[in-house]
């Protein structure tokens, strides 16, 4: 995180930044199996696995963010969320086997390829930071001629 503010601050004064070196990995986050909801299209996965290896009420999965026109092509981008089993290993995220939280299919995901029908294109790091860095901020009024008020 300290390098991402650090990159961020210096891009803003023109300074010289550092590349990241976790840019290009998949963006994820983590949340809990706390519904039946989240836990229903998992059920493939539990499916022939002692109770002890299974995916279970209050443990923690992976979620990545889809990128912009990166639902593969017979999804509905308004009923769509990737979810997969939690793992810390970066190396491992993309072969893992990411499951529509809605419809219960399963896609490979990528930060670079283009969507297909078993494909999704999801954020990396980078875009994320990006998002982040130039998202408007709510807060802070500007009127229509650019001028912001305080």
């Amino acid at each position: 995180m300290a390098q991402a503010w650090l990159g961020t601050v210096r891009g803003s004064l023109s300074l010289a930044t550092e590349p990241l070196p976790f840019a290009d990995r998949v963006a994820l986050g983590q949340i809990m199996v706390s519904r039946p909801e989240v836990l229903r299209p998992l059920s493939k996965l539990n499916c022939g696995k002692l109770y002890a290896q299974q995916i279970k009420p209050l443990n923690f999965i992976l979620s990545c963010h889809v990128a912009p026109y990166g639902h593969p092509v017979d999804a509905d981008p308004e009923c769509f969320h990737l979810i997969a089993p939690y793992r810390t290993d970066p190396r491992k995220w993309l072969a893992l086997p990411w499951i529509d939280q809605y419809s219960g299919k399963q896609y490979r995901i990528s930060t670079t390829v283009e969507p297909t029908r078993t494909i999704a294109r999801v954020k990396s790091y980078s875009d994320r930071l990006n998002d982040y860095e130039f998202h408007p901020e709510a807060r802070c009024p500007i009127s229509t001629s650019g001028n912001v008020y305080f």
